[in-house]
């Protein structure tokens, strides 16, 4: 159903939660001391034709051994446009359906979250069950009046008999924030109070102040990451006050080191739909700030070798002392990540020696001496410190996962290799030989005889020798 009127100044479009005066619940026989109840909230008070708004939808508190669960979006179709719906933190194997398939009236429409298996008990976490994100059709051109209900559905709980069947009851000690009423009811609750959201269609005005990530940074693993966000102005102001930002990162790879600056708020949570995705929101207000300045530092730790984006997903800044409201406009941003590389530990190896120029965390490095005629005392260090290493007989020696902790430095020092050495008769000279050592045999002759002298090094015939009175070098 829709109204409309026109004003030849500027087109509003007007966004209402219809909330029922009083919410639908009904109680089993053996209710819960509190109902499960169920909210709708949206993520901005105005917007205006072709811009997003985000509906959440939560439930506050946990339910065990659910069963089967159903709550439905319903909005107007004639108004907005589907973005995209995703499922919440409430439980994190359910299906969200943008496209729900629900007998309504024109001209609404049905967004679902659900179970997502009915062949399991599951627990249904207190949190966020969906998000709907949709577009307020860019082509309205009379102001209107939205309604966005909740449609409850189904709650079920059940437990597991002897022969490992489900068995099952209805959960009715269930509240909703704007009930649609009966479930598919041909005729919406016109009459149900409502929450106005204000959408205009004039031109936004510029946001007053810009931020912008630093720049991409390269590091080794175990270094500390700074992000720094300066506040940048766009109009006349020369002061900032209350701030809300919001970042993302790979926790795999980043690990978050600020987790308390003094005199802000700081959350940590995560993507609900990869744990491997940390979330960080900071918040502050209270005391101007120059604009130009950041208003804090966060810093991260490389924990290991790869890529990650530290993400600004939102960021909001007034000049207003008070803490900034969920309408707070964003800040104009004009580079919203910054991508870090984080490289193993360097690794120093001496002349001559062969292995990769990084170590990474967790994990053995193994390195290689020359092969050639040089027996080689090998020692190395950590961060400084020295660490055992392990020589595997074959050239090739080895630092232990556990050790590998910090940049690494490869000593070593070498000998030539001793070999026997066979001598003729009337030679005289040491049994052995050292490489790159000069050898010094001495031919003693006896009357009457001639000699003919051969050398050979590893069987093969050496001719490079030179002779001095007898005396062979």
């Amino acid at each position: 159903m829709r109204t409309t009127r026109k004003k030849s100044i500027s087109i509003f479009l007007i966004l209402i939660l219809i909330i029922g005066s009083l919410p639908a619940m009904v109680f089993a026989d053996n209710p819960a001391e509190e109902p499960v109840w169920v909210t709708m909230t949206a993520d901005k008070s105005q917007v205006a034709p072709g811009e997003e708004i985000t509906l959440t939808m939560s439930i506050d508190q946990t339910v065990e051994n659910a069963y089967i669960w159903q709550w439905n979006i319903i909005w107007n179709k004639d108004l907005f446009d589907q973005v995209e719906m995703k499922k919440g933190d409430a439980y994190v194997r359910s299906i969200a359906n943008i496209n729900a398939t629900s007998p309504l009236p024109e001209p609404y429409y049905c967004s679902s979250v659900t179970m997502g298996n009915q062949l399991m008990l599951h627990t249904l976490n207190a949190g966020t069950l969906c998000t709907l994100t949709l577009r307020a059709k860019s082509d309205l051109t009379e102001d209107a009046i939205a309604k966005f209900y909740i449609d409850f559905v189904s709650l079920a709980t059940g437990y597991e008999d002897e022969d490992f069947n489900i068995v099952f009851d209805n959960y009715t000690n269930v509240g909703n924030d704007y009930e649609w009423g009966d479930k598919y009811n041909v005729i919406p609750p016109e009459t149900a109070d409502h929450l106005p959201i204000l959408i205009s269609s004039s031109p936004a005005e510029e946001p007053a102040y810009n931020v912008t990530m630093p720049e991409d940074q390269s590091v080794i693993a175990d270094e500390t990451i700074l992000i720094t966000i300066p506040v940048g102005h766009n109009a006349d102001e020369t002061t900032y006050n209350a701030f809300d930002m919001s970042f993302s990162y790979d926790k795999s790879i980043l690990e978050l080191t600020s987790t308390e600056i003094e005199g802000l708020t700081i959350r940590q949570s995560e993507d609900p739909e990869d744990p491997n995705i940390g979330i960080v929101r900071v918040m502050g207000y209270g005391f101007d700030r120059d604009v130009g300045t950041a208003p804090f530092v966060l810093t991260f730790v490389a924990k290991t070798t790869g890529v990650s984006e530290v993400i600004l997903t939102s960021s909001k800044v007034v000049s207003s002392g008070d803490a900034i409201s969920g309408d707070a406009p964003e800040a104009t941003v004009a580079d919203d990540s910054t991508e870090i590389t984080v490289s193993g530990y360097p690794v120093t190896l001496p002349e001559g020696f062969s292995g990769n120029s990084t170590a990474d965390p967790g994990e053995d490095y193994t390195f290689s001496e020359p092969v050639d005629y040089y027996d080689y005392t090998v020692s190395a260090t950590v961060g400084g410190e020295e660490v055992e290493i392990t020589d595997n007989g074959d050239g090739s020696y080895t630092i232990p996962a556990a050790s590998v902790t910090g940049s690494i430095v490869i000593t070593a020092t070498k000998a030539g290799q001793v070999f026997d050495v066979t001598l003729g008769e009337d030679m005289s000279g040491e049994a052995t030989a050292q490489y790159m050592s000069d050898y010094v045999a001495t031919l003693t002759k006896a009357e009457g005889f001639t000699y003919e002298v051969a050398v050979t090094v590893g069987g093969e015939a050496y001719t490079g020798y030179a002779v001095s009175e007898d005396v062979y070098t």
